[in-house]
């Protein structure tokens, strides 16, 4: 099992190209802020459940880029955003665990399966 790697936006520019991404895999958005430690065990936990099969995985520092915590409407953290088949599963507070993640994947196989583009269903 390959684990699963993330890809951290520190920018306004590196969350438009992400947003044009085409993949056929579930995209996890984790928003996080470097002062927030629960953040950070998620990242970890995260990190050593799944395999890089699982979904494409995003973590987005809104601490750092006040204007994606405004564009995502961020209001509280931890929050993990699970992109898929055009539908979007939010997990927030202490609702943002693995195994809430996983019945969100679960429930996003369930779907028809098809190509997501971010820019098209976000």
């Amino acid at each position: 099992m390959t684990a699963v790697t993330f890809e951290e936006i520190k920018t306004k520019e590196d969350c438009d190209r992400v947003v044009k991404t085409t993949t056929m895999k579930p995209v996890l958005i984790q928003f996080t802020a470097s002062w927030c430690r629960r953040c950070s065990t998620l990242k970890a936990e995260i990190k050593e459940a799944f395999d890089s099969d699982a979904f494409l995985w995003v973590v987005l520092d809104v601490g750092e880029v006040d204007e994606l915590r405004e564009i995502f409407n961020v209001n509280s953290l931890p929050r993990l955003d699970l992109h898929s088949v055009g539908i979007r599963t939010e997990l927030s507070g202490f609702d943002a665990t693995i195994p809430k993640l996983r019945e969100a994947i679960e429930a996003a196989k369930q779907k028809e399966d098809r190509v997501f583009c971010m820019d098209e269903d976000f």
